[in-house]
């Protein structure tokens, strides 16, 4: 059931505008998105795959609303300098671009402003129309207090060369993001739907916010959590790290410390290419950014967590963890799961297990709650449109000792120990402790006391500080960028791009881009 606010955010998409939607942790932005594309999908049938891209900004955001990584969609892999964004006029590319109607990302906090704005800008030239964003309809979702942009140098440092594409900044910093998005359709969700303890949630908002006194009231509630959580069935609260090193090291010492043999269960992938694709980098960049990993390792006993919303009235839901206890033939944890599997999981797992080898057995685990299951393999899509149709039949299940802060956003978990102890980044304290559905299940196992503050141009940009801070932000960056006092438009930092790249490119051939073709330009 939507509330009001919810509520006005679809009735927007459905009327074609652009909005923004954020909130903080467990006020139902995931729940909301897939509620947009579900209305998206009864809107456009079956050109839904063409009219409508479905991003995130990470891989595994991705998965979990079935769509692709953003970069991939917009065909520019991993940029490091403007003119990588040339690939976005590429044939295939720029006719999938031509054909959207939608923009959906996820995740948003993590794309910068110089992303943003570049490809802003490339989508109006791409499609010959020089509304906002090309006249396509922009969907943003996410929290700016949460994660953010990875930047590739600091203004502290020497300024690159200037066609060095740096990820600055945030989306909102960019000048054509208030061309997007109109005051009014930024939209803030308040309704907490995940910590059930009032309490506990203003405490998190706080550290969120990064308001006066939060030093203090962090030391609180590290002072009552810090405490070990004894979870049911035996079940350990997971771990999560800032930093992902010693994340699958800890997973596999944990699993070999088990007695017995490990059962190693492989995915099967599939791949539905377009003409003219090159399929080994799509096969790649897919392996790499799905949940589900290729190869599982378990044994009994292994603690797991859920990767799919098997059962959500039932409590079996992404993040459930439990352990296992032993594996059945997958054709009795078919039957078992018809009690609660929707008709279209069931048919979907009948396909799947109608393609197994005979005989095949899958885990069964015992989740916190003490139900008991046999997990069947599921189906994770990735799909770029107008490139390829990616499916990966896996066990929805990945080992759970530890997880990374990155890997842990958008979960709920019933217990999770944090430690705050080489928190590097803004964000990233709140992002650990709001995994916990309540302050009972939250272990706090170090602080230094040394927090990450609040990114002051965040707290402007939600209209808790001074909104000038938004604007001066990008101006600095581009006087250390480009030694301009103004806030330069996209056009105009690629032109000065541009100006680099003619230069080197007379001294040395070898460095041309080849085609003859720069921004703004279509090739022939």
């Amino acid at each position: 059931m939507l509330d009001a606010v919810q509520q006005e955010v679809i009735d927007k998409v459905l009327r074609g505008e652009s909005v923004f939607f954020t909130g903080s942790a467990g006020t139902g932005k995931t729940f909301l998105l897939n509620t947009i594309l579900q209305c998206l999908k009864e809107k456009w049938g079956d050109l839904y795959g063409e009219r409508v891209a479905v991003t995130a900004m990470t891989g595994i955001a991705a998965t979990h609303i079935e769509g692709t990584t953003f970069n991939a969609a917009m065909g520019i892999g991993a940029p490091s300098r403007y003119r990588d964004f040339l690939t976005m006029h590429r044939k295939d590319v720029r006719a999938r671009i031509k054909a959207l109607h939608v923009l959906v990302v996820d995740e948003c906090s993590m794309m910068s402003g110089e992303l943003f704005a570049i490809v802003e800008f490339m989508l109006r030239t791409i499609r010959k129309n020089m509304r906002p964003a090309g006249g396509l309809q922009l969907i943003l979702c996410g929290d700016f207090f949460q994660l953010p942009p990875i930047t590739k140098i600091s203004m502290a440092d020497p300024p690159p060369q200037r066609d060095a594409f740096t990820n600055y900044g945030y989306a909102f910093q960019a000048p054509s993001w208030r061309q997007v998005f109109s005051e009014g359709n930024h939209i803030v969700l308040t309704r907490i739907f995940r910590q059930s303890d009032e309490s506990f949630a203003a405490v998190l908002n706080s550290i969120r916010l990064g308001e006066e006194g939060v030093k203090q009231i962090t030391a609180r509630l590290v002072a009552e959590c810090s405490r070990e959580v004894t979870c049911a069935e035996g079940i350990k609260p997971t771990q999560i790290f800032a930093r992902n090193a010693d994340v699958d090291r800890i997973n596999m010492a944990e699993l070999a410390a088990l007695p017995g043999d490990a059962v190693q269960f492989r995915s099967v992938d599939e791949y539905a290419f377009k003409a003219g694709v090159e399929e080994s980098k799509t096969q790649k960049d897919f392996l790499r950014d799905c949940i589900a990993a290729h190869d599982i390792s378990l044994k009994e006993g292994a603690q797991v967590m859920l990767l799919k919303n098997l059962d959500p009235m039932g409590g079996l839901v992404n993040g459930s963890r439990g352990v296992v206890t032993g594996y059945v033939h997958a054709s009795l944890a078919l039957a078992a799961a018809c009690a609660f599997l929707t008709p279209t999981q069931l048919a979907e797992a009948t396909s799947v297990l109608a393609k197994g080898p005979p005989g095949f057995k899958v885990p069964v685990v015992r989740f916190v709650s003490g139900k008991e299951f046999g997990i069947l393999p599921a189906i994770f899509r990735h799909d770029v449109p107008g490139v390829v149709e990616c499916k990966r039949t896996q066990i929805p299940l990945k080992l759970a000792w530890t997880i990374t802060i990155h890997k842990s956003q958008g979960l709920t978990l019933d217990a999770a120990q944090v430690s705050l102890v080489g928190m590097f980044a803004p964000g990233q304290a709140y992002v650990a402790l709001s995994r916990a559905r309540s302050k009972e299940g939250l272990e706090i196992v170090g602080w230094d006391n040394k927090i990450v503050p609040v990114n002051k141009v965040v707290a402007a940009f939600y209209g808790l500080g001074p909104p000038p801070l938004v604007r001066e932000g990008w101006v600095t960056f581009c006087k250390w960028r480009w030694g301009s006092e103004e806030e330069l438009t996209a056009e105009q930092m690629m032109n000065a791009a541009r100006e680099v790249h003619m230069t080197t490119s007379k001294m040395n051939p070898s460095t041309s881009v080849g085609s003859g073709v720069w921004f703004g330009t279509t090739p022939r």
